[in-house]
C-alpha cells in the first residue's frame, strides 16, 4: 500500500486541504484505483513523527518500498505511473507546459495589491490560450485522453474560480467556454469527485496564506 502525506484543511485537519500538488497525487491515485493510506498534516501542529521523518516538512511526500519519502508531487506522480503504468496517464511530450502557468499567475494576481501590475492581464492571456487549445484539441489536453498533464493542471484551476471572485471579485470571462467546460469535466471524474476539497477550504488556505 501507498502511503502519502498530504496537507490538512485550514480549520479541519480530518479533511484533505488547500494545496494543489498534494490534491494532483491524491487524485492520481484515485485515478488508478490504488489502495493509499493518507496522512492528514495540519501544518499549524505538525506531528513530531512527520518532522522527525521529513525535516523539510515538504508537502506532498511519498514513502517507497524502501521506506524513503519522495518529495515532490511531479516525481511522486512519475513514480507512480511508472510503478502502476495502467490505465495510463502518460502525456505526449509536445504537450508538455500547455497550460502550466495559470496556478502561479493566479496567485500572483491574488497575492497583488497594485491593479495596474500586468497579473491580472497575464493570467487572462494565458486563460485564452488554454481555452483556444482545449476548442482546437479538447475535451481533455491530449484530445479524447486523459493524461497525468490534466491531472497537474486541474487542481490549481479549480482554485481560480473560488478564490478570484472571493478575493478579488474577478470571475472566469463568460466567453471562455472551453476553461469552464474543461474543468467542469475534469471536477466530475470519480477520482475528482472524491478528492476536490470544499470551496470554503480552498478560501480558508488562501486566507491564511495572504494574511501571513
Amino acid at each position: 500500500m501507498v502511503e502519502i502525506c498530504a496537507k490538512a484543511a485550514v480549520g479541519n485537519p480530518e479533511t484533505l486541504g488547500d494545496c494543489p500538488f498534494c490534491h494532483r497525487v491524491v487524485a492520481t491515485l484515485e485515478e488508478k484505483e490504488l489502495d493509499y493510506q493518507l496522512n492528514l498534516i495540519n501544518l499549524d501542529d505538525q506531528p513530531e513523527w512527520f518532522i522527525d521523518e521529513i525535516p523539510s516538512r515538504e508537502l506532498p511526500a511519498m514513502k517507497n518500498e524502501h521506506g524513503h519519502w519522495i518529495l515532490q508531487a511531479e516525481e511522486i506522480c512519475r513514480i507512480i505511473e511508472e510503478l502502476h503504468p495502467e490505465p495510463s496517464l502518460d502525456t505526449p511530450p509536445h504537450l508538455v507546459g500547455v497550460g502550466c502557468n495559470i496556478f502561479g499567475n493566479s496567485e500572483a494576481f491574488l497575492e497583488s495589491d497594485d491593479p495596474d501590475d500586468g497579473t491580472e492581464q497575464a493570467l487572462l492571456d494565458e486563460l485564452e490560450a488554454f481555452d483556444e487549445h482545449i476548442r482546437e484539441n479538447g475535451p481533455y489536453i491530449a484530445g479524447e485522453d486523459v493524461t497525468a498533464l490534466d491531472f497537474s493542471l486541474t487542481p490549481g484551476l479549480l482554485h481560480v474560480p473560488v478564490a478570484l471572485p472571493h478575493f478579488k471579485n474577478w470571475e472566469i470571462p463568460e466567453h471562455l467556454t472551453h476553461v469552464r467546460g474543461y474543468l467542469e469535466l475534469m471536477l466530475s471524474r470519480p477520482s475528482f469527485e472524491k478528492t476536490t476539497p470544499e470551496d470554503q477550504y480552498i478560501i480558508a488556505g488562501w486566507e491564511q496564506k495572504l494574511n501571513c
